[in-house]
């Protein structure tokens, strides 16, 4: 409820003193909470850190809430503003009653803070600047500023322990659309500054820079492409694929640019069915003594059918694969490196992909099996149906092996259950479990999750 208020008084206080600086002709205050209730077995396995060492496993029983409120306002037809808090907390930790330097956390924090400015010198040119989300397809590439260690309230104290479930994204950056009237054709440019250098005498200081590109077109009203570059000059350790070290910090003069391919296509006369294909090539060089070259790739294919019959079934079948390196003793570095991706739990589960993330905070940024990262190959058949107004069923499958190594992570089943009370109220229950394969299993245990929510948008 301190939360909750907080957010509540800020908004308020922006709402108070926002007309006194511009004539402003619509404004808009908005939010939605999110309550989870958390069951997690056999999450950490034989490690120290994650609640102390709890030996050859930990069962994760928690309560988290998360709650944003926004402003928005139009100044005039082409210019406005977005701000948006955020709070996300475990219950009964104490992130809101003492001081940040004690927790070294910001219990409320800046989700978003932007301008955006309309038909700016010529119709459908817009600019966006300051703190905002942006993703590039379905995110392979692009489309999380945080993840696993780098979320914010996972440096020290386990504030909001389930970063997989965060919801802060953003980045602070400058953005230029440009979609012409006459061509269907839009583009996209947008800067980021990852880190900057406020001092030399910080030894981890680094400069760190975001570029981005993406150009999008329409094939005969049928298939949707993109053509998008990310380049990211700098990388820190966390970016490190391989846990000895090999490869180092990335300085200012090295750039790992990654280039890709989109297409989202249907089929004309079979209305329902969709087919997708990504394809990211890794280029560049690390800019250092021993010169390391990306040659690191990523491909995403699916397909889904959905019916308009009764029930409204559906049914998805999706493959992701991460280039391995096989040789660490080139100067090819073949391993695909992730730069801010999102969705990574929809590619190779959610229940691996939150296991990793959370024993990514002890393991220096590597993911200790690279899943989602590199050296591994994901399959995924998932269906749904509406069996009854408000309510609806989805369940989905998976098995993730490595490319390189005899790593089978085994299958895991995830089931989710919606019930939607109204049209801004949903409850849920989602659950699932890891099984076969030789990773897990025996002193290792087998994951396991149920978590139950409760969401509102207003």
């Amino acid at each position: 409820m301190r939360s909750i208020l907080k957010i509540l008084i800020a908004v308020f206080a922006v709402c108070l003193i926002a007309p006194a600086f511009s004539a402003v002709e619509n404004v808009k205050v908005g939010g939605d909470i999110a309550v989870w209730g958390i069951l997690r077995g056999d999450w950490v396995v034989g490690r120290e850190g994650f609640y102390g060492d709890y030996g050859d496993g930990v069962n994760l029983h928690t309560f988290v809430t998360q709650a944003r409120v926004y402003v928005s306002a139009d100044l005039s037809e082409n210019v406005s503003t977005m701000i948006r808090l955020i709070n996300e907390r475990a219950w009964g930790s104490f992130g809101n009653e003492l001081p940040d330097s004690y927790t070294r956390s910001l219990p409320l924090m800046l989700d978003l803070a932007y301008i955006k400015i309309k038909d700016a010198l010529t119709p459908g040119l817009s600019f966006t600047i300051g703190r905002q989300e942006i993703e590039f397809g379905e995110g392979l590439v692009l489309g999380n500023r945080y993840w696993s260690i780098f979320y914010p309230g996972n440096i020290s104290l386990p504030l909001f322990p389930v970063q997989d479930l965060g919801l802060q994204k953003a980045f602070d950056g400058i953005r230029l659309d440009y979609a012409p009237e006459a061509f269907p054709v839009n583009l996209t440019l947008f800067y980021s500054k990852i880190n900057d250098q406020f001092s030399n005498s910080f030894n981890d200081a680094y400069e760190a820079n975001l570029y981005a590109a993406n150009i999008g077109f329409k094939l005969a009203e049928v298939a949707n492409i993109d053509l998008y570059y990310v380049g990211l000059g700098a990388l820190p350790e966390y970016w490190n694929p391989n846990l000895d070290g090999y490869y180092g910090i990335i300085p200012d003069t090295g750039l790992l640019s990654t280039a890709g391919i989109r297409i989202v296509s249907g089929i004309p006369g079979v209305p329902g069915l969709t087919l997708k294909a990504e394809y990211a090539r890794q280029f560049g060089n690390s800019g250092t003594d021993n010169d390391i070259n990306f040659k690191g790739w990523a491909l995403l294919a699916g397909i889904k059918y959905e019916s308009q019959i009764n029930m409204k079934p559906w049914i998805k079948l999706n493959y992701a694969r991460y280039s391995a390196d096989d040789d660490a003793t080139s100067d090819a570095l073949e391993n695909w490196i992730p730069v801010f991706p999102s969705n990574t739990a929809s590619r190779i589960g959610p229940i691996l992909f939150a296991y990793d993330a959370a024993l990514t905070r002890y393991t220096n940024g590597a993911y200790p099996y690279g899943v989602g990262i590199g050296n591994a190959q994901a399959f995924n058949l998932g269906f749904g149906i509406t069996p009854a107004e408000k309510w609806s069923l989805a369940v989905d499958g998976y098995w993730v092996k490595s490319l390189v190594g005899d790593n089978n992570y085994g299958y895991e089943v995830d089931a989710t259950i919606e019930y939607k009370f109204t049209e801004d109220l949903t409850f849920g229950v989602t659950g699932g479990s890891i099984f076969g394969g030789n990773v897990f299993g025996g002193n290792l245990g087998r994951p396991w999750q149920v978590l139950g929510y409760a969401k509102v948008a207003f």
